[in-house]
């Protein structure tokens, strides 16, 4: 008996489909992800942003910048010396790391393993 052809065709121009219909919905998954991450820097840097009498609504670039800016900052101090706690830096990037990933959806696993 011969191959069917087009039923091949069709199953995976319906992968085809699905994967089309999903790309969007992934996509605004993912940008929401981005989004609620940035607010969260930006409530955490709030009162930076005010002591730099920037606006108080700034922009995603605007907070991007302010948070690698006083994460340098801070490894900088850490390399001179600077802070009483010389693990500050450490605890502060661990922290902000931690928390970005703490609002990750956490994995599935099956129950077979």
């Amino acid at each position: 008996m011969a191959p069917n052809h087009k039923l091949e065709d069709t199953e995976s121009g319906l992968g085809k489909d699905m994967r089309k219909l999903r790309k969007p919905v992934i996509e605004k998954m993912r940008r929401d992800r981005i989004n609620s991450s940035i607010e969260q820097l930006r409530l955490l840097l709030e009162k930076e942003f005010q002591r730099h009498q920037l606006p108080s609504k700034p922009e995603k670039a605007d907070i991007l910048e302010m948070t690698v800016n006083l994460l340098r900052q801070q490894l900088h101090h850490a390399t001179k010396g600077e802070l009483s706690n010389p693990h500050l830096p450490g605890y502060t990037i661990l922290l902000v790391i931690g928390y970005t990933y703490a609002r990750a959806p956490l994995p599935v696993w099956s129950s077979d393993h």
